[in-house]
């Protein structure tokens, strides 16, 4: 990889829980956590990842779905509370973008629902700086099972 390539992992836990999982029940909550290794300051950084084909992403944006029930429930001023400048969350990934991430560890989050019984794949997520193709980096693929409620 280049020297400048931003390292990316990804594991799924159930909401409330630290530890990484890959069985769940249809209708979890679970919390996917995409951890960022940063050799040196990144400008305009794309995270894009792929949803497995039994899960669904909530959009916190809409009115409808909880927001980490209501984990943020004051007016955020300031997008770095949420680590990330935009998401936009699609039917098969989610994607974040970032102006600017410093060197270190970075860790984004959002939620899914399993909403579908099988066994399923998660193509590798993957990160980029927008204006840098070559530092192109991603992490590994997940196989996940889903159990029927």
């Amino acid at each position: 990889p280049h020297e400048a390539s931003i390292g990316v992992e990804r594991e799924y836990r159930l909401q409330g829980s630290e530890e990484a999982a890959t069985q769940f029940r249809q209708g979890d909550l679970v919390e996917v956590v995409l951890t960022l290794d940063v050799p040196e300051e990144s400008w305009y950084v794309v995270i894009n990842d792929p949803l497995p084909a039994g899960f669904e992403a909530l959009n916190e944006r809409l009115g409808t779905t909880s927001h980490v029930a209501t984990a943020y429930e004051e007016s955020v001023q300031d997008w770095t509370q949420y680590g990330y400048n935009r998401k936009d969350v699609h039917d098969e990934h989610v994607t974040f973008f970032i102006t600017r991430l410093g060197p270190g560890r970075r860790t984004v989050t959002y939620l899914v629902r399993a909403i579908a019984a099988g066994s399923f794949t998660a193509l590798p997520a993957e990160v980029y700086p927008m204006y840098e193709p070559e530092a192109w980096s991603r992490s590994g693929s997940v196989h996940c099972q889903i159990e029927m409620r």
